[in-house]
């Protein structure tokens, strides 16, 4: 068996395990090939396995484990909805697609130190997921970790070329987030809306703008210091982060803008530092 197909076995409401045993050479798993297995709970392919396609697992609403040594890409919603899924180790995975992992609301533990691209809402609304580290990350989508409410650390990659809008948004235990990039130029909208427990943050010095609301209700952030780079910032970037005492602009600054309510009710506001 080389591959398993489109809706194999899509709605075996009865399927409780799939074992390979002896030497099989399996491929690829096709899309919707195990959708809806509602009591799918223990799965072990041969690490021959290298591709799983859309919705592949979706829904498989007991499934609490996966492990895949070998596979390298992970297809749009191919486990979104897996409420009992825990942990995830794809040690080889480059590309993970749109809403692979949506609402797994169990999942606390993703070993995926390999990836390269994370799709639009890949891990959106993993409400027990604590810690992410993506150190060979290209690309992250829109929304990619948007309501991972107990994510605390998030390390990314030094690589990242794309970073897309909403990523932390709503990440109400992120304490630190490290932008380690040397390729973005702006943080996007919504970027990190809402962390209101970050306290430290690192702005790359080369971004240029800074969106829409990226940082707006950041209560614990204290202090920030905007590289020499930044020319925009846009409208209402870090309203109401009401524990904020210092902003430092660093010299020779290229600021041209500063729009509406950027700083509105930063209560604790104390300095500005702008250069000479």
């Amino acid at each position: 068996v080389a591959t398993i197909g489109e809706k194999a076995f899509k709605n075996c409401s009865h399927l409780m395990t799939i074992s390979f045993l002896g030497s099989f050479f399996l491929k690829s798993i096709g899309d919707n090939a195990f959708e809806e297995c509602r009591y799918l709970n223990l799965i072990s392919f041969p690490s021959s396995l290298e591709s799983i396609g859309k919705y592949a697992f979706s829904k498989c609403a007991i499934l609490g484990m996966i492990s895949f040594d070998s596979v390298t890409s992970i297809g749009d919603y191919a486990f979104n909805e897996c409420k009992s899924l825990t942990l995830i180790s794809l040690p080889s995975v480059k590309s993970i697609g749109d809403y692979a992992f949506n609402k797994c609301e169990s999942l606390t533990l993703i070993s995926i130190p390999s990836v390269e691209s994370i799709g639009n809402y890949a891990f959106n609304e993993c409400t027990s997921l604590n810690v992410m580290s993506i150190p060979h990350a290209k690309s992250i989508g829109n929304y990619a970790f948007n309501k991972c409410k107990a994510l605390t650390l998030a390390l990314n990659s030094s690589n990242l070329t794309e970073f897309g809008e909403f990523v932390f948004n709503e990440c109400t235990s992120l304490q630190q987030m490290q932008i380690l990039s040397t390729s973005i130029t702006s943080i996007k909208r919504f970027s990190f809306h809402d962390c209101s427990s970050i306290t430290q943050l690192s702005i790359p010095s080369i971004i240029k703008t800074i969106d829409e609301k990226a940082f707006c209700n950041c209560k614990m952030l204290k202090e920030i210091v905007l590289p020499a780079s930044l020319t925009i910032i846009d409208e209402y970037a870090f309203l109401e982060c009401s524990s904020l005492t210092k902003i430092l602009f660093v010299s020779p600054s290229s600021l041209t803008t500063i729009k509406t309510s950027d700083f509105n009710a930063c209560s604790s506001l104390a300095q500005i530092s702008f250069p000479a």
